[in-house]
């Protein structure tokens, strides 16, 4: 984020809110997973299916 906004990061990590450092984290996230996708690397660090699942499952049940 500091590359793309031009101040150093310890400015950023000064200044910077947790809004400023979640859109940091999906950019950098999403830029690796283009990556990855390019050089058709399988992308390791997103969620688990089946965990995901049993989430989902989960807040249904309460729902009912």
């Amino acid at each position: 984020m500091a590359e793309r906004y031009g101040c150093l990061p310890s400015e950023l990590l000064d200044r910077g809110d947790t809004f400023d450092l979640t859109v940091f984290d999906v950019a950098i996230t999403y830029r690796q997973y283009q990556a990855n996708k390019k050089n058709n690397v399988p992308s390791t660090d997103m969620y688990d299916q089946e965990e995901l699942k049993n989430i989902f499952d989960s807040v249904r049940s309460k729902q009912q």
